[in-house]
């Protein structure tokens, strides 16, 4: 529920949840008209409606005309500069049009730096997935599509395509995809693997260091992973069990033969392994929606990072499944995907990546069809949404956006000329 104009910061009427929840997101406010006057003096601000690793989003009014709304996104101090500049760029030079945000004013003061972009209502995704037809599903893809070849034809990967960031004003059916925080250039990292970057200059998702450590003594040792709760093919597959007997991945392939790894299925860390430097590579973006380039810390990544993600997108939609992949690391999403699509298929990717994948068990992939069938009738049996018939150009698109050689991935253009979106 929205305020009304005018309503004051401390309200937070449409703020849901402990008192000392709202009570944080007004001293968030207040704090933030402290630091930066200038923006009460033009804005009313009056509560949180979004927020991320690195910003906080608030619906704001124009006070000299109070109808009019806006999204403020304050930026986190700790953003390094390169990366508020790359956000900034983006939106001045690709948003306004085609369901890209836009932006009207930036404001600055000192280490405050704050975002004025136009606000548009929009539903929580898990409230139409379940009850979404064939036609809607069409328009969300085809929309989708349609902000992501301009972004791409600037040669930009947003890095971060999500439902999240992709809203959707259902009664009014209207879109606009946000958050241009972790978008890069395409070839703009460097490919020197000896080089260390900081997260927030290349807006990396890095593990603290203890995870990292656990990650690699998961690999190293053999240690099979904890059991992964509410597996999204659980019991849908008896490839499934190969998860708990996932043994090593993503190594560096490494022809010299002298430098052979001798701890492989030994519990024990060799010196060699100790003394490999880590994988330096783009790894931004949200678990779940990594494509398998980024997972295997490759350095050739383009646009078809976005395109695996719009793939995830439909893969929900069409088995009403969100989120579809549920791993908390790089590893455990590797042994999802390679559930998902067979072992000899990820090992034969990670190779022509420049990687190598180690399984203790052969894992054929599975039919997608009949995985978004069997998870179609498991969420039927829980909240009886109406089934949908879906069409066999639905699976084409499918699988040309979940091709795991990026080269082939389809792109932005050529999906929206597609069978599937191109019907009426």
């Amino acid at each position: 529920m929205e305020t009304e104009p005018g309503t004051m910061a401390t309200t937070l009427k449409d703020e849901k949840g402990p008192s000392h929840k709202r009570q944080s997101s007004s001293d968030k406010i207040v704090s933030l008209l402290h630091k930066l006057p200038q923006l009460g003096e033009i804005f009313e601000l009056h509560y949180k409606v979004g927020e991320g690793t690195f910003s906080n989003v608030y619906l704001a009014t124009f006070r000299e005309v109070p109808k009019a709304k806006f999204a403020v996104k304050h930026l986190i101090p700790t953003c390094h500069p390169s990366r508020v500049i790359r956000e900034l760029k983006c939106m001045q030079e690709i948003g306004g049009v085609d369901n890209v945000v836009g932006i009207y004013m930036c404001l600055r003061m000192n280490d405050c730096i704050t975002f004025v972009m136009p606000y548009q209502h929009h539903d929580k995704f898990t409230s139409y997935l379940y009850d979404m037809d064939i036609d809607e599903i069409r328009l969300y893809i085809r929309e989708l599509c349609v902000a992501l070849r301009r972004v791409h034809s600037f040669g930009v990967i947003h890095r971060d395509v999500k439902p999240g960031n992709f809203l959707y004003n259902r009664a009014k059916r209207k879109f606009l995809l946000v958050d241009f925080g972790l978008a890069q250039k395409v070839g703009e990292w460097s490919t020197d693997s000896s080089k260390k970057r900081k997260r927030c200059s290349e807006g990396e998702n890095k593990e603290p260091a203890e995870v990292q450590e656990q990650n690699a003594k998961r690999i190293c040792l053999k240690e099979r992973p904890s059991e992964i709760k509410r597996a999204p093919l659980h019991a849908c597959n008896e490839n499934i069990s190969f998860i708990r007997s996932f043994s090593q991945v993503c190594k560096e392939a490494r022809p010299n033969l002298t430098n052979r790894c001798e701890c492989d299925r030994k519990a024990r860390v060799c010196n060699t392994c100790l003394s490999r430097k880590g994988g330096s590579a783009p790894r931004a973006g949200t678990p779940g929606f990594r494509a398998p380039e980024v997972l295997l810390k490759s350095h050739d990544q383009t646009t078809a990072v976005d395109m695996w993600a719009v793939g995830v997108i439909l893969l929900c939609l069409l088995s009403r499944t969100y989120p579809f992949f549920r791993a908390p690391d790089d590893v455990t999403a590797l042994a999802e995907m390679i559930t998902v699509f067979g072992s000899e298929e990820i090992k034969s990717i990670a190779t022509k990546l420049g990687r190598h994948v180690v399984c203790s068990e052969t894992c054929k992939p599975l039919d997608l069809r009949e995985a978004c069938k069997f998870l179609r009738e498991r969420r039927r049996r829980i909240s009886n949404p109406v089934d949908i018939d879906i069409p066999d150009e639905a699976f084409s698109l499918l699988y040309r956006l979940l091709d795991l050689d990026h080269t082939s991935r389809i792109t932005a253009e050529e999906t929206l000329s597609h069978p599937f979106l191109a019907k009426p």
